[in-house]
C-alpha cells in the first residue's frame, strides 16, 4: 500500500520521509478536534526537550486522537502505539501510518516493535505509550486498569523520561443507548517527567516501581483535571495492580541479555 512504507520511518534524520499530511493535520485538523470536544489541557511546561514517552490513562478511543492533537503544543513529535487489530480497518490503517504511529501485538514481546521504537528514541523522536494497554472498560470506576511494564522497559532501557498525562471526560464521548457521540468537556493534565535513574534495584524492579510511580502520577493527574473540570473532587483516583505479565518476563529476560 502507499502509505505502508512509512512504518519504522522516523520523524527527523536522513531516513526521514516528508511528513507533509502529519504536519497538515498538525496544523489544521487538529485545532478542530480540540474544539469539537472542548479540551482543556493544561501542563506543557513540564515536558522536557529530548526524546521521551507521554504515557496517559485509557478510557476510550478518543484519548490516543486528543492526546494526538497536543502534540504541537508540548513540541514533540509523536509516535503512537496502537493495536494491531485497528490497523485491519483499512481507512484508518492509512491514517496511523501516514501519522507515523507503530502496530502493537498484544500479549506478545513483539521484538520488532521493541527495535523500531528504540531506533525512534535513539533519533530523538517520541513515544505514546497507555501502560494500562487497553481501554478500561468500567468508565464510572474510581480505579485505573491493570498496569503493564512496557513504557517503563523502554524508558529504562533508552534512558528517556516518562511524561504522565491525566485525562478525565472522554468516557462520556460514547454513551450506552446513544447513536451519535456527545461533546463533554474534555480536561488534559500534564504531569512532571519520571527520569529512569530515580528509581534503583534490579532491572525487573526499576520496571516495577518506574511503572507504580507513573501510574499514582497519572492518578494524581486525573484528580487535578476533575477538579479543574467541575470545581469539586467526589473521590480520588486509585492506581490498579502492576502485572507481572508474560511479555514483562520477556522484557526483563531481553534486557538481561542485552547488557
Amino acid at each position: 500500500m502507499l502509505s505502508e512504507w512509512r512504518v519504522g520511518k522516523p520523524f527527523q534524520g536522513p531516513d526521514a520521509p516528508r511528513w507533509g499530511f502529519l504536519r497538515f493535520a498538525g496544523v489544521v485538523i487538529a485545532p478542530i478536534i480540540r474544539w469539537m470536544f472542548r479540551v482543556n489541557a493544561a501542563g506543557f511546561e513540564n515536558v522536557p526537550a529530548g526524546p521521551l514517552i507521554i504515557s496517559g490513562n485509557h478510557v476510550s478511543y478518543v484519548d490516543g486522537l486528543l492526546l494526538w492533537t497536543l502534540h504541537r503544543r508540548y513540541r514533540h513529535e509523536t509516535h503512537f502505539l496502537i493495536k494491531k487489530e485497528i490497523y485491519q480497518i483499512t481507512p484508518l490503517r492509512w491514517i496511523f501510518h501516514w501519522i507515523g504511529s507503530i502496530p502493537v501485538e498484544r500479549g506478545t514481546a513483539d521484538r520488532h516493535m521493541i527495535s523500531i521504537c528504540e531506533a525512534f528514541l535513539k533519533a530523538g523522536d517520541s513515544l505514546a505509550v497507555f501502560p494500562e494497554g487497553r481501554r478500561v472498560r468500567d468508565k464510572a470506576a474510581d480505579e485505573l486498569g491493570e498496569a503493564l511494564s512496557g513504557a517503563a522497559f523502554l524508558a529504562i532501557r533508552s534512558g528517556v523520561p516518562i511524561v504522565p498525562v491525566g485525562i478525565v471526560g472522554t468516557g462520556q464521548i460514547m454513551v450506552e443507548g446513544r447513536r451519535l457521540p456527545r461533546r463533554p468537556r474534555v480536561y488534559m493534565r500534564i504531569g512532571a517527567p519520571l527520569y529512569p535513574e530515580q528509581f534503583t534495584g534490579a532491572r525487573r524492579e526499576r520496571m516495577d516501581n518506574m511503572t507504580a510511580a507513573v501510574m499514582a502520577a497519572i492518578a494524581g493527574l486525573m484528580d487535578a483535571a476533575e477538579l479543574a473540570r467541575s470545581g469539586r473532587l467526589e473521590h480520588r483516583h486509585k492506581t490498579g495492580a502492576i502485572v507481572k505479565q508474560k511479555i514483562g518476563e520477556v522484557h526483563a529476560n531481553a534486557t538481561e541479555k542485552d547488557h
